[in-house]
């Protein structure tokens, strides 16, 4: 080569060679690490890409070093390359018919393991019975180990809202749904709507008859309501001192179940002709306005007989019954027995409280479900009896006798011992 000079000496193992002919000033070839750019090969051809040759000075091993320059993809290539790899993994369906869970509770085994996927929907998550319930379906999916749960309910309670969480679960194909009802006229249609893309559905604890669900798993209303009068009447004395005012308390005016209580209860209070029942009490399932309207209801009515709870909705806030003047003169019985109820039992305000299998409504639904989508067994009857547990703080001989077929009595001390199992972690 002509007019050729070796760079200076620099930190570089190789020199930097001048610019080609007629590349222009500032177009200096940089030398590639750890050694020089060479030159084309004269014959090398337009759109070609020459094989390099070491400038005399490199050394032998030039070449191999600017081959591998030329052939090795850049690092950011790879970086890239690597991203996308990783990208593609993440969105992988990991083989369950549902979809996005986002604002919702997922309990259940490891994706790989999953092969059903059932929502469990409440009427309300600020409803405290139900987090039992969420136990159960816990529970339950961990036993089956093919299963996970989609815990989804409205936390206004409006009809509307149930309805389109149920269209939400129909889009994104859940292997089955369980559910409590608000407003059975509200979501027969997107139950149906289910039930035509594939998708079963149940109830539990509240019921929309009208629609297609397979079944239906709760107490018998009416029986619960029946009940609930007959323990006033208990609580009281005896029949002999049923005479003067009572009232019922209920959450949403349009639930069938709490209608269904309403009815029962009436039945047996219907039967005292010293009794006058005031309008019903509508709570709209909300906490804070049943302890309120406890409290209204009590100043325009000191002297009540009695109230009837169908829900034990007051109970559970602390000192929701502290406007009652007299608890010698006004009882009270109450649906639902809940730790947070407990105290109401204990210090004497509350004769007994009506315990639904809450724990059921999440363990039988998913079991039932479950049942029904692997053919174990598709035809379960339209109704399922759940019963009921009766809990005092010490039943007499006279309270044990109300024991009988689904119904189990129960003293409080040995409901907390069965509780305790209930809320064992799955």
């Amino acid at each position: 080569m002509k007019n050729e000079s070796k760079a200076p000496n620099i930190s570089r193992p190789g020199p930097i060679p001048r610019p080609l002919p007629g590349a222009g000033r500032g177009a200096v070839a940089r030398a590639p690490r750890p050694g020089p750019i060479p030159r084309p090969l004269p014959e090398a051809g337009r759109g070609v890409r020459p094989i390099p040759r070491p400038l005399p000075e490199a050394g032998r091993g030039a070449v191999a070093r600017a081959l591998s320059c030329v052939l090795r993809p850049p690092s950011f290539v790879l970086l890239v390359l690597a991203v996308l790899a990783v990208a593609g993994c993440g969105g992988q369906n990991n083989g369950t018919s549902a979809g996005s869970t986002t604002g919702t509770a997922v309990t259940g085994h490891p994706k790989s393991a999953v092969k059903y996927t059932f929502a469990l929907i409440p009427k309300s998550e600020n409803n405290p019975v139900f987090s039992i319930a969420e136990k159960g379906a816990e529970q339950e999916a961990a036993a089956l180990g093919d299963t996970k749960v989609i815990y989804k309910g409205t936390e206004t309670g409006a009809p509307a809202d149930e309805a389109r969480i149920v269209s939400e679960m129909t889009s994104e194909r859940v292997s089955g749904m369980a559910m409590s009802v608000i407003d059975p006229n509200a979501v027969r249609k997107p139950i149906d709507d289910a039930v035509a893309a594939g998708i079963p559905v149940m109830c539990f604890d509240s019921d929309a008859p009208d629609s297609k669900r397979f079944t239906f798993y709760s107490v018998s209303d009416e029986q619960v309501g029946k009940q609930l009068g007959n323990l006033l009447v208990m609580a009281v004395g005896g029949k002999q001192n049923m005479s003067g005012e009572v009232a019922i308390m209920s959450g949403q005016p349009s639930a069938p179940n709490l209608q269904g209580r309403v009815k029962g209860a009436l039945s047996v209070l219907a039967q005292f002709p010293g009794i006058k029942v005031l309008p019903t009490v509508n709570c709209d399932d909300n906490i804070a306005k049943s302890v309120e309207e406890v409290r209204t209801t009590m100043a325009a009515h000191p002297n009540l007989r009695g109230w009837i709870m169908v829900g034990g909705w007051p109970l559970f806030a602390q000192k929701a019954l502290d406007p009652i003047p007299n608890f010698n003169r006004t009882k009270v019985v109450s649906v639902d027995a809940l730790d947070k109820e407990w105290p109401y039992l204990q210090n004497g305000q509350v004769y007994c409280l009506l315990g639904q299998k809450l724990f059921g409504w999440g363990q039988v639904s998913i079991k039932t479900l479950h049942d029904y989508v692997t053919g174990k067994n598709k035809n379960p009857p339209a109704f399922i009896n759940s019963g009921y547990d009766l809990v005092f703080n010490n039943p007499t001989a006279a309270d044990q006798a109300l024991a009988k077929g689904n119904v189990k009595v129960w003293s409080l001390d040995d409901y907390k011992k069965q509780w305790a199992e209930w809320n064992k972690a799955s």
